[in-house]
């Protein structure tokens, strides 16, 4: 009998005890807040969006860091999507840069002036059925194109969106997808 209790004991003191004091959150991934650098691309030219601030020679002249925005003045009801901005890397510069727009235009500028025309660096990303998203800027409600057979690496322009999503070959020109930072490589020596 004592064996049978002193079995029982140990069998629930173990099951009931933790190997962490209690209060520790042991997932780190919880206290890190992961940033994505991506570089942005039209989906059926290959055209990439690039950071004109950062020398076109380093390969992050076509990486932004893709970041969640939360303003009180545009509520997730009017978007549902939510707000990012296209910041430049960090690393490179002591101030924060974003992609905003100047005219109709996207530039790579300070991403506030002052605290004034933060909408301008704002963007929502609408996703469509072919994986691809349409880029919309808050302030001026026009979505990111690039031209037909626009190749390369330059800056998109703003046109009128293409909404609804509807079978259009203009909304082809609107079609973007976010893709991992990449970079100039060679093949490898064996």
């Amino acid at each position: 009998m004592k064996k049978r209790i002193s079995f029982l004991m140990i069998l629930l003191s173990v099951f009931f005890s933790s190997s962490t004091p209690a209060g520790i959150n042991n997932n780190i991934d919880d206290n890190q807040n992961f940033i994505p650098t991506i570089t942005i691309r039209g989906l059926f030219t290959g055209f990439i969006f690039r950071n004109f601030a950062v020398s076109k020679e380093k390969d992050i002249a076509i990486h932004y860091d893709l970041v969640e925005v939360s303003d009180p003045r545009f509520p997730l009801s009017q978007y549902p999507n939510g707000i990012v901005q296209f910041r430049e890397p960090r690393g490179f510069r002591t101030d924060d840069f974003c992609a905003r727009v100047e005219g109709e235009q996207i530039i790579t500028s300070l991403c506030s002036l002052g605290g004034v025309n933060r909408e301008g660096s704002y963007f929502s990303l609408i996703p469509t059925n072919t994986g691809a998203v349409l880029i919309k800027n808050i302030m001026t409600g026009k979505c990111l194109f690039s031209e037909y057979g626009g190749i390369g690496i330059g800056v998109p322009s703003l046109e009128e969106c293409v909404l609804p999503l509807m079978q259009s070959d203009e909304i082809y020109r609107q079609l973007w997808f976010l893709a991992p930072a990449f970079g100039a490589s060679g093949i490898s020596p064996t």
